[in-house]
């Protein structure tokens, strides 16, 4: 029976230890609690893609609440981005040589800084993120491009939220 709750104190000592680093606070300096979210420009042809991305980031830095979204003016912080490419790529194809599958992927390049020092608190010239969607008729899950896209965007949102709340993807 000792030998069981020494074996279960050093389980827990252990767990606790090592969960000793991970923190819920924000990952930002201090003085940073306002952001403005400059509308992200479109390079592709994809139309309204800016704004329906520009639109879901916003909604995402709302409803976490860690920083207040603000007219330019009154930042402590802006966040910007281009939209650099948006496709649909075949991913496979059925016995009568028909798409079953397409992997929709957009790339961006985005940048968070401090507004008054100009210092860059992160940025990424190149981040690409996907989700795949099937052919009418040939499988489960996202059945259109257009759902395709809303979700996509949704996970872009909450990717970089997270980068600027938390500093990691």
């Amino acid at each position: 029976m000792k030998k069981i709750s020494r074996l279960l104190t050093l389980s827990i000592l252990i767990l606790l230890l090592s969960c000793k680093y991970y923190t819920f606070t924000p990952n930002l300096p201090k003085y940073i609690r306002d952001i403005h979210i400059m509308p992200f420009e479109n390079a592709t042809f994809e139309y309204g893609l800016e704004i329906d991305l520009t639109e879901k980031v916003i909604d995402k830095f709302i409803s976490d609440g860690t920083l207040k979204v603000v007219d330019y003016s009154e930042a402590d912080a802006i966040l910007s981005g281009t939209i650099k490419s948006y496709k649909s790529i075949p991913v496979s194809y059925d016995e009568y040589e028909q798409v079953k599958d397409y992997k929709l992927m957009i790339t961006l390049s985005i940048r968070f800084e401090d507004k008054n020092s100009r210092e860059i608190l992160w940025e990424e010239p190149s981040l690409s993120d996907y989700v795949h969607y099937y052919s009418s008729g040939s499988g489960g899950g996202i059945q259109t491009e257009y759902e395709a896209r809303s979700e996509l965007i949704e996970k872009i949102a909450n990717d970089v939220v997270r980068r600027t709340i938390e500093g990691w993807w």
